[in-house]
């Protein structure tokens, strides 16, 4: 997607430039003005880099114009680099992990365990404008939401992490989402660890296997 916005005051030009380079875009080419040429804005390209644009090379229409719209160049984010790890919620609201990307395609695995029929499970690199990248205060709503759609809270359930049996007698509700080692808590047992999820164990398997090893210990 192409994004035009139209400033004849070589001034303000100037500004969003600057503007748009401390965000984080990078300028395609630096134009060579000539006399008889007159800035007329600039154009910034869906990979994240913007040029400027002379009235005599463009005949495009603009999307915005400046000073009136300012606010929408002071708002513009460059697209965020897909990597291994993030969060990003899909067109139809569906949250995605990131499993993996290589060469122009990024796959990934659904948070839910209820994936949508028929989706796919990579999209290229160049993402559309509305796939959002999840901060880690949405990721850490997102996990608990679904641990709690999953079976947690639970007495007892396999660790995500390590496969060991974990225990919350009490079924105290104390998640917490570490960023850094992308893992879902509670109390000290890992409900969720890097796109793995843990298993609750259901209390009646529990107390058929007590009868049943009472069974064997009596018999």
């Amino acid at each position: 997607m192409k994004t035009t916005i139209k400033c004849t005051d070589k001034h303000l030009l100037k500004a969003a430039a600057n503007m748009l380079k401390v965000k984080g875009f990078e300028q395609k080419f630096n134009l060579v003005v000539r006399s008889n040429s007159v800035l007329a804005g600039f154009t910034i390209d869906g990979d994240n880099k913007f040029s400027l644009l002379v009235q005599r090379l463009s005949t495009q229409e603009w999307d915005y114009t400046l000073p009136q719209d300012w606010d929408k160049v002071a708002a513009l984010q460059p697209k965020p680099e897909i990597k291994e790890g993030q969060y990003w919620e899909l067109e139809s609201k569906y949250i995605v992990r990131i499993e993996a990307v290589e060469d122009d395609v990024a796959y990934y695995t659904f948070v839910s365990q209820y994936a949508p029929v028929g989706q796919h499970s990579g999209f290229s690199k160049d993402l559309p404008d509305f796939y959002t990248l999840l901060t880690d205060n949405e990721v850490e709503e997102v996990l608990i939401e679904e641990a709690k759609k999953r079976g947690f809270l639970c007495k007892n359930w396999i660790s995500a992490k390590n496969g060991c049996k974990m225990f919350n007698l009490g079924l105290k509700d104390s998640f917490k989402y570490s960023p850094d080692q992308d893992e879902l808590t509670n109390l000290s047992g890992h409900v969720y660890y890097q796109g793995n999820w843990g298993e609750p164990i259901e209390e009646e398997k529990n107390l058929c296997h007590f009868w049943h090893e009472c069974f064997l210990v009596f018999v």
